[in-house]
């Protein structure tokens, strides 16, 4: 191209410039999400002046008489912004989407600000699908399991989300280590929606084989804290690599054969403990090694020596304790055992107790 052409651009550029807009929108879209007949909902939609003199709203308008509008007509200095709200009657059932139009002393042509939702006459109730509540806040799960993860792989588990409250609402999880990952679709909720959270795991950072257990929290509202009442379990259970065991090597290995994978201890009554035993065979013809042992609860404590010779046996000794005990960990009273049988590198045994 032409120097002087070059040149000539460079120069206009500041003019085709000043020919934008100086006004800009924190967002020109609402979801209003699901409104109860007759209750009208309002939205705050920031108008900014990104420019280098004051900017007037001069007119506003709207799609029908449903919509009402509040705004300053005061100018709005420059880097300055002022609030518009805008707000439905709800007077109708079904889908809406509502336009607004901001005329300004900037430009001839309007910014249209839209609002939509949902009227239905009555809240609808999602208890069966979300059966636990943080506040506000209803959810499916408490507990986040990522089962038979190979080293390298990335699973994800969906925590669904709904937001009860009045406001919109940003899922997050809170205190997340570094191999887990969280994502929230959508990033906000209006009231009355839901959606999810996707956790992702790394395993690639988990530190050894077996049974990785942590807890995040989520978070209710800005600058919300830690705390059992937001609390989420998360656990992983990492299995060790048997992929190259060729058929012939699989002959040779240990082989683990167990008396039960379920034990019943009872009900504690006035006991501070229950106690059982689960006995372990070796029918293999190398040495079982019990790689590791672990207990999902603190309520649990186990006991059993770490190698069975060929043809040998022994006793998973289980002790279940009263004071550690509680509601929510009755469905995580499991032991877990990992070990160097190809075809039972994870065993799961589930202990029942009634308090």
């Amino acid at each position: 191209m032409n120097r002087n052409i070059i040149t000539l651009l460079l120069a206009l550029s500041p003019l085709f410039g000043a020919a934008q807009s100086a006004v800009t929108f924190d967002s020109q879209k609402r979801d209003m999400g699901t409104i109860i007949y007759n209750n009208a909902r309002s939205a705050d939609f920031i108008m900014k002046n990104t420019g280098n003199k004051p900017v007037r709203i001069k007119d506003v308008t709207v799609s029908c008489g449903c919509t009402a509008v509040k705004w300053d007509d005061k100018p709005v200095p420059a880097g300055g912004s002022t609030t518009i709200t805008v707000s439905y009657d709800a007077a109708m059932l079904g889908h809406f989407t509502k336009q607004v139009g901001i005329f300004t002393d900037d430009s001839p042509t309007p910014v249209y600000l839209s609002l939509y939702g949902t009227v239905v006459a009555r809240q609808p109730s999602y208890s069966g699908q979300y059966p636990y509540s943080i506040g506000d806040i209803k959810l499916n799960t408490l507990d986040l399991m990522f089962d038979n993860v190979n080293n390298g792989d990335s699973p994800e588990q969906i925590l669904e989300v709904y937001n009860g409250g009045s406001t919109v609402y940003t899922p997050e999880l809170m205190h997340l280590p570094k191999y887990l990952q969280a994502k929230a679709v959508p990033e906000k909720l209006a009231p009355g929606h839901g959606g999810q959270i996707i956790v992702t795991l790394q395993s690639r950072d988990l530190r050894s084989m077996g049974l990785t257990q942590t807890s995040v929290y989520l978070s209710r509202f800005p600058g919300d804290k830690v705390g059992e009442d937001n609390e989420i379990d998360v656990s992983a259970i990492l299995l060790p690599a048997f992929a190259k065991v060729t058929e012939a090597q699989m002959a040779y290995m240990p082989r683990l054969v167990m008396s039960a994978d379920t034990i019943d201890l009872g009900a504690f009554g006035t006991k501070d403990k229950l106690k059982g035993v689960i006995e372990i065979a070796n029918q293999g013809k190398t040495d079982l090694q019990i790689r590791s042992i672990q207990v999902f609860s603190t309520a649990l404590n186990v006991d059993m020596k770490r190698k069975i010779a060929a043809g040998g046996t022994a006793k998973l000794k289980i002790t279940a304790l009263k004071r550690f005990l509680r509601q929510r960990s009755l469905n995580r009273l499991n032991v877990l055992m990992i070990t160097n049988d190809p075809k039972n590198p994870k065993v799961l045994i589930h202990v029942k107790v009634k308090p």
